[in-house]
């Protein structure tokens, strides 16, 4: 679940940034930083968003891709994709084809459904990214 923290730092060492440089250019403290590395601490929305105008297209993306993925709890990761747009959804069972919802749910599936529709329905970060995701790919 640190897909993000991964990302980030390598993106740090492409751009030859340190945490300081990136609290410099996030407008944030450097000790901040540090916290979000390490987990103890995430990004604040504004921050993010503003880190994610510093990058090329494609690298926003991915990290906006990471970002999301880790915010899926691992019992759930099977039933969740993050595509190239950043949005959630279920992924396909059949290329070509609809997927169908069963007739009959079984009751540990009709469960994660309702927790992923109740996490992207109360997430208000979850839907700023998805929409700044839009934003950013309609450029």
């Amino acid at each position: 679940m640190n897909e993000f923290r991964t990302l980030l730092s390598k993106l740090l060492r492409d751009k030859k940034w340190t945490q300081q440089k990136l609290a410099t250019e996030l407008g944030i403290n450097q000790s901040e930083v540090s916290r979000i590395f390490s987990g103890r601490r995430a990004l604040a929305s504004e921050a993010f968003e503003n880190l994610l105008g510093k990058l090329s297209a494609e690298h926003a993306t991915l990290l906006l891709q990471a970002y999301l993925r880790d915010k899926i709890p691992s019992s759930f990761a099977h039933l969740v994709e993050v595509n190239p747009t950043g949005a959630v959804c279920a992924p396909p069972e059949n290329k070509g084809s609809k997927p169908e919802f069963p007739k009959v749910m079984e009751p540990k599936l009709r469960r994660e459904l309702v927790f992923l529709a109740q996490l992207a329905l109360s997430s208000p970060d979850v839907r700023k990214f998805v929409a700044l995701a839009y934003k950013l790919l309609s450029k």
